[in-house]
């Protein structure tokens, strides 16, 4: 029996001994690597702004994100029965163009900042993203050269007398041309812009009568000029007025088709504003007038004939009052 009891005895210790050299050689692994069940908020990008760059492009622009460490990506959907759609990441840019739109439906553009998240030990990332901040915008064509007189677009004063000089400007939905007013009372049905130069100014505009165009009363009611007008750089033109909202916002309850502006400018910056014209659905386009080579917004010819050189930005569907804005 005492035999059986130091055998037993014996086993029992060298078992032990296994056991603590097993969990010696073989440690218990530790709790793996958790997930932030709370990740970090990562703010939005923020003051989205749009502007139509052709027939087939828009330009976006927002403020960075105040979170460290952010790229931006950017997607797009129309509102077309059969909706196209994509996205593109642009790294850390606050600015970027999306190419290859459709003319005709309205795009909804988002932009959400994203913060990536490594976890070494699984080998993976996480992507954290902010709310998106959108804007609804669509492409709009641009009309810089007249269809049927080749060279710019011009308007002359309405006091020069050739024919061939025409006081005022037609927009249709294949380009733009200069087109002659004609004599004095004549209806103006068909002319959107003609423009008077005037002591220190141009008054631009649509009136119904040729003698009374400085009357409020006399402009179209059909047309429509833009409550304000924007300096803007030539060498960039309308390619730099983005707006955060759609273009109705420019035209007050008290809007009417005539602006005035000051012909003494400094610096050689262009004017520009927006007209809408037709009954609701509008048509919208916005007007880019032209310095000269001395920085004047009136010209002259070879005849010494004074003009103003503008181009366009044409949303040629009616209803969408996104046109370069």
């Amino acid at each position: 029996m005492k035999f059986k009891h130091l055998l037993m005895s014996g086993l029992i210790a060298l078992l032990a001994g296994f056991y603590v050299v097993g969990c010696n050689e073989n440690p218990i692994d530790p709790d793996p690597p958790t997930v932030d069940p709370d990740p970090p908020t990562v703010e939005p990008a923020t003051g989205l702004q749009a502007v139509s760059l052709g027939a087939e492009s828009v330009g976006l622009k927002w403020n960075a994100s105040t979170t460290s460490g952010v790229t931006y990506k950017v997607s797009w959907i129309d509102n077309a029965a059969t909706p196209s759609e994509g996205d593109f990441n642009v790294g850390t840019d606050t600015e970027t163009t999306v190419e290859g739109l459709n003319g005709g439906p309205v795009y909804t553009f988002t932009v959400v900042a994203v913060v990536v998240e490594v976890d070494t030990t699984n080998n993976d990332t996480t992507n954290n993203e902010s709310e998106a901040a959108t804007i609804d915008w669509a492409p709009a064509d641009r009309y810089i050269n007249d269809r049927e007189k080749g060279g710019i677009i011009r308007i002359y004063a309405r006091s020069v007398p050739s024919a061939n000089k025409g006081t005022g400007v037609v927009i249709q939905q294949d380009g733009a041309f200069n087109a002659s007013v004609g004599a004095s009372s004549q209806f103006l049905s068909q002319i959107h812009l003609i423009a008077d130069v005037q002591a220190n100014s141009i008054l631009i505009g649509a009136p119904e009568s040729f003698d009374d165009f400085d009357q409020h009363s006399q402009f179209r009611t059909d047309v429509q000029i833009s409550d304000d007008s924007v300096e803007l750089d030539p060498a960039v033109g309308l390619d730099g007025w983005y707006n955060s909202a759609s273009l109705d916002n420019l035209f007050g309850m008290q809007s009417t088709g005539k602006f005035t502006i000051s012909d003494q400018f400094t610096g050689g910056v262009g004017v520009a504003f927006a007209m809408r014209w037709g009954n609701n659905p509008f048509r919208y386009a916005r007007i880019f007038v032209v310095p000269g080579s001395d920085g004047k917004l009136v010209q002259r010819d070879t005849d010494d004939d004074p003009f103003i050189e503008i181009r366009i930005s044409n949303q040629t569907d009616q209803g969408i009052p996104y046109a370069k804005r």
